[in-house]
C-alpha cells in the first residue's frame, strides 16, 4: 500500500508550530519509521502544487531562521504569506480554464486504486484547483481520505471571523464526497461529523466511513534539543510557580476565563505566574485581555514561536495545565499534560471529558469561577496536588504518536 501523506500548509508556512502543525509533523514522523520498518508500505509526504498536481515535500522543520522573529516580524511573514496565496488562487483559476484535467504522475508511476491519498493538514484555504485535483484522483480510483480535527467553524461560527468560517463551511460542503475515509480525532468529531452530513451541511457520499483515532502525546526523540539555548524565554520559567495554557490565542480557547479565575485567586498565590504559550494575532479583544492587563509580563506572559523542546520545558516545569475552551475537537494539551504526569484542569467543551477521563478537574467553561474554585483545590492543598499526580503517573495510559500512526494504517486498511 503507498499513501500519499497530504502536508501542503504544513509546507508552505513553516514559521508555524502550533495546533495541527505540530501534529502534522509528529504524525509524519512516526509514519516514516512505520514505512523503514514495513516491506508492504510506502509513504510520501507531497503538498498540492496550486496548479494540477502535486510534488515532494523535502521537509517539514520549523524554520530555525524564524524562530526568534519579533511579533512584527511574524506578521509581515503572515501579510506576504496571503499575498503569495491570493496570487495563486487567481493563477489557478486562469489555469483550470484554459487546462484539461491531466492524470496524477508521481515518480513516473501512475496513482491508483491501490493507493491512498490521506489529507492531514488545514487544506480548506487552497484554490479551487485542489477540488479539480482531487477530481482527478477520484477519477484514478484512488481512494481519498481526510483527518477530520473538529467542525468548530461550522459548529460555532462565532469563535472565527467571517472570512473563516466560510472558507472552512465552503470547503467540507464542497469536498466531503470526495473521502472515503473520514477519520476523526475523538468520537465527539465522529458525532459531529456525521451530524452535519445527515443535516445537509455536507457533501454526501453514500460509500463513506467516518472513523475515531487517538492522537499522540510524546515528543520525536530526535526533534528535541538536548540543551535549551542560553537566550530561550522558556528559561525564565525553570523555577517559576507557573500555570501553562497552550495553544493560539483564538476566541474559542476562552482565555477570557482562564485570566477571570486568576483575576480572582491571584492574591492568595502571589509567586503564581500564567505562562500563554502560543500565537496572538487571531483576535485583537482576545490578545488584549493578556497584553492590557496590569501584571503583563509581571505575572501573565505570552510567548510565541517555540519549538518541540520548548514546549516540553513548559510542561515539565509548570504546576498543571490549564484547557478552558468553550469547545474542542480533541485537546492536545491535555493529553500531552497528562503523559508528563500533570495535573489538568479542563473545561467540558467538547471531546475534552472523552480525552482525559477522570485524571482531569472540570469545570463549565461559562462560569469561571469554577475555574478558579478548581484551581484553589489544586493548589492551595499540596496533599491533594501530591495525590492527583501521583495516580496521573501511575494509572494514566498515554498514547505514543507511533501508536496513533498505527491505527491510521490499519484503518485505511480496512
Amino acid at each position: 500500500m503507498r499513501i500519499f501523506l497530504d502536508c501542503t500548509h504544513t509546507a508552505l508556512h513553516p514559521y508555524k508550530n502550533t495546533g495541527i502543525h505540530r501534529l502534522v509533523r509528529r504524525f509524519s514522523a512516526e509514519l516514516g519509521e512505520l514505512t523503514i520498518q514495513s516491506q508492504t508500505l510506502a509513504t510520501y509526504l507531497v503538498m498540492f502544487d496550486s496548479v494540477a498536481t502535486m510534488r515532494p515535500v523535502q521537509s517539514l522543520a520549523v524554520s530555525e531562521e524564524v524562530k526568534r522573529q519579533s511579533f512584527f516580524a511574524y506578521w509581515l511573514r503572515k501579510v506576504s504569506a496571503k499575498l503569495a496565496k491570493i496570487f495563486k488562487k487567481l493563477f489557478g483559476k486562469l489555469v483550470s480554464r484554459l487546462s484539461k484535467p491531466r492524470p496524477v504522475i508521481f515518480k513516473n508511476h501512475l496513482i491508483n486504486s491501490d493507493d491512498w491519498y490521506l489529507i492531514i493538514d488545514a487544506n480548506w484555504d487552497l484554490p479551487d484547483t485542489y477540488y479539480s485535483f482531487l477530481s482527478q484522483l477520484k477519477a484514478q480510483k484512488v481512494n481519498i481520505a481526510l483527518v477530520c480535527y473538529d467542525l468548530i467553524p461550522i459548529k460555532f461560527p462565532e469563535f472565527c471571523s467571517n472570512a473563516f468560517s466560510d472558507q472552512f463551511s465552503r470547503f467540507m460542503a464542497q469536498y466531503a464526497h470526495l473521502f472515503d475515509k473520514v477519520l476523526c480525532i475523538s468520537q465527539r468529531t465522529v458525532d459531529d461529523f456525521l451530524e452535519a452530513r445527515d443535516r445537509g451541511i455536507l457533501s454526501y457520499n453514500p460509500n463513506q466511513t467516518v472513523l475515531p483515532f487517538n492522537l499522540g502525546s510524546d515528543f520525536t526523540p530526535q526533534r528535541l534539543s538536548p540543551i535549551i539555548a542560553e537566550d530561550s524565554p522558556v528559561n525564565h520559567f525553570r523555577d517559576r510557580q507557573y500555570i501553562l495554557v497552550l495553544g493560539s490565542l483564538s476566541p474559542h480557547k476562552n482565555i477570557k476565563a482562564t485570566v477571570a479565575a486568576f483575576n480572582q485567586i491571584e492574591s492568595a498565590y502571589p509567586d503564581l505566574e500564567v505562562v500563554f504559550a502560543g500565537n496572538r494575532g487571531w483576535h485583537p479583544e482576545t490578545d488584549g485581555l493578556i497584553t492590557k492587563h496590569p501584571l503583563y509580563e509581571r505575572r501573565l506572559h505570552i510567548l510565541s514561536g517555540l519549538d518541540d523542546a520548548e514546549i516540553d520545558f513548559l510542561y515539565q516545569h509548570c504546576l498543571c495545565l490549564v484547557q478552558a475552551s468553550f469547545y474542542e475537537g480533541y485537546g492536545l494539551p491535555v493529553v500531552e499534560a497528562l503523559s508528563r504526569g500533570k495535573p489538568v484542569v479542563a473545561s467540558q467543551g467538547g471531546s475534552l471529558p472523552e480525552v482525559g477521563g477522570d485524571f482531569c478537574l472540570y469545570f463549565d467553561p461559562h462560569n469561571p469561577p469554577e475555574l478558579a474554585e478548581q484551581l484553589g483545590l489544586l493548589l492551595g492543598s499540596p496533599s491533594f496536588y501530591d495525590a492527583l499526580v501521583k495516580r496521573i503517573q501511575t494509572e494514566y495510559k498515554p498514547v505514543s504518536w507511533r501508536e496513533s500512526a498505527q491505527q491510521v494504517i490499519d484503518l485505511l486498511r480496512q
